[in-house]
């Protein structure tokens, strides 16, 4: 159970850094 929600939780980390990265991108390119 343990080893499951660690695995959901950095999934979901990992998804919000690219969204992050993603949006950083753009932002810059907008400036």
């Amino acid at each position: 159970m343990d080893r499951d929600i660690r695995r959901t939780i950095e999934n979901r980390t990992h998804q919000m850094g690219r969204l992050k990265i993603k949006y950083h991108q753009q932002s810059r390119k907008r400036k």
